[in-house]
């Protein structure tokens, strides 16, 4: 397919395709949804990380059943936060992945 060549009179629809690819901004129109994914997932981690230091440090004098309570709720707040800062690191990663193939899709289209 690389071999091919774009001519204005192409009736394949080839020139159309080169058009598409290469007229628009490219991978930088992601590059903020990158930055912005792959800046939420630490913060997330981090406030995995909060939580849990606030839990260790009333265990100590905060007792019965509400307290209890509120612990397993904050743990699962914990557990959201540092899940949510899983995803969200994958899922920068996944879109990184689509715009370094529509770079590698744009060099074979040229």
């Amino acid at each position: 397919m690389a071999d091919l060549q774009c001519t204005a009179d192409d009736p394949t629809g080839l020139a159309e395709l080169h058009r598409q690819v290469n007229a628009g901004p490219g991978p930088a129109a992601i590059e903020p949804a990158v930055a912005g994914i792959g800046g939420f997932a630490p913060r997330l981690s981090e406030s995995a990380d909060r939580v849990n230091a606030a839990l260790r440090g009333t265990g100590v004098s905060w007792q019965g059943h509400t307290a209890q309570a509120a612990a397993d709720s904050l743990t699962g707040v914990s557990r959201w936060a540092l899940t949510g800062g899983d995803h969200a690191g994958a899922g920068g990663g996944q879109v990184q992945a689509y715009a370094d193939s529509f770079v590698e899709l744009r060099s074979k289209v040229a």
